[in-house]
C-alpha cells in the first residue's frame, strides 16, 4: 500500500491561491521508474516439498529483502516476536530507521536487519562451547543448553543479529503476570543465553514460509533456495543485482538487499 500526493505549484494570482493535494490509493508498492516488476509469489504459497526440510543435503536458503518496498511498519518484527514468542528486549529481528539527504528533499528509509545465515559465520569460530552451528541448510543456530552466555557469538557478529536474554519480562507489566502464550512461549528461553533468527526452520520443515515473509504486507521479502538455479530468489538475484551488506567482510551473507 502506498499514498501519492502531488505537488502543489505556485499559483499565479491570488485568485487561485489553494493547496490542491490528492491521495491516490494503491493495493501494492509503486515502481520506481525503471524498476522491474517482479511478480513474487503470493504471501503463504508453499514453496516445493524438497525445501521442507530442516537439513536439505547442500540445498542453503537465502532471503531477499526489497528496500524499495518497505515501509517500515515492523509487521515483520511483531510476526517474529508473536511466532516465537520472544521475551521483551531480546528481538530475533528489528528495522533501523534513518534519515538521508537534507531538508527539504530528506527521506526516511528503513532496512530490515535479521540473522544473515553466514556461509563463513564468524560467531561459529569464537564459540567457546559449540553451541553455535551451522546446519546443511546454511542456517547458524544456537543449542540453547551449550550457551553458557559469553557473548563471544555477539561481539563477533558485525551485523549485531543476536540478542541476549537477561531476565524473562512482561510485555503487560499492568497485569503482573504472563499471559498463557507467553508462559508456555517463556520455556523455550534461558536466561542468561544468546536468541538470534533461525530463518523460522519449524515453519520451513512443514513447506511454510518464514513468519516475517508471510506477513510482510508490501511483499518485500522473498525466500527460498540459493542453490536451485531455477528458483525465484535465484532469479531475483540475477535480474535485480541485490547486495549483502558488508560483502567485504567476507563472512558471504544469505540475505541480499535490493536498493
Amino acid at each position: 500500500m502506498s499514498w501519492v500526493v502531488l505537488r502543489w505549484r505556485r499559483p499565479k494570482s491570488l485568485a487561485h491561491v489553494g493547496l490542491c493535494c490528492a491521495f491516490v490509493f494503491h493495493p501494492r508498492p509503486l515502481r520506481r521508474r525503471g524498476e522491474r516488476e517482479l511478480s513474487p509469489s503470493p504471501r503463504g504459497s508453499e514453496f516445493p516439498s524438497d525445501l521442507a526440510k530442516e537439513d536439505t543435503g547442500s540445498m542453503r536458503f537465502g532471503m531477499i529483502i526489497n528496500l524499495r518496498r518497505c515501509v517500515g511498519c515492523a509487521a515483520c518484527v511483531v510476526a517474529c516476536r508473536a511466532e516465537h514468542g520472544t521475551p521483551p528486549g531480546a528481538p530475533r529481528s528489528r528495522v533501523l530507521r534513518y534519515e538521508t539527504g537534507r531538508y527539504p528533499v530528506a527521506r526516511m528509509r528503513f532496512l530490515p536487519l535479521l540473522c544473515m545465515q553466514c556461509n563463513d559465520p564468524p560467531c561459529l569460530k569464537v564459540c567457546p562451547t559449540g553451541a553455535t552451528k551451522k546446519l546443511d541448510s546454511g542456517v547458524v543456530s544456537v543449542e540453547t543448553s551449550k550457551c553458557i552466555g559469553c557473548r563471544a557469538c555477539m561481539v563477533a557478529c558485525p551485523y549485531g543479529s543476536r540478542s541476549f536474554l537477561f531476565k524473562k519480562g512482561l510485555y503487560y507489566e499492568e497485569t503482573k503476570m504472563m499471559t498463557p502464550y507467553e508462559e508456555i512461549k517463556s520455556l523455550e528461553y534461558n536466561v542468561g543465553t544468546v536468541i538470534k533468527c533461525d530463518f523460522c526452520l519449524h515453519r520451513v520443515a512443514v513447506g511454510r514460509l518464514p513468519a516475517c515473509v508471510e506477513t510482510c504486507p508490501a511483499v518485500a521479502r522473498t525466500f527460498g533456495a540459493l542453490d536451485d538455479p531455477q528458483g525465484e530468489i535465484v532469479r531475483m538475484l540475477v535480474k535485480t543485482g541485490a547486495k549483502p551488506l558488508y560483502p567485504e567482510l567476507g563472512t558471504q551473507p544469505a540475505v541480499y538487499y535490493i536498493e
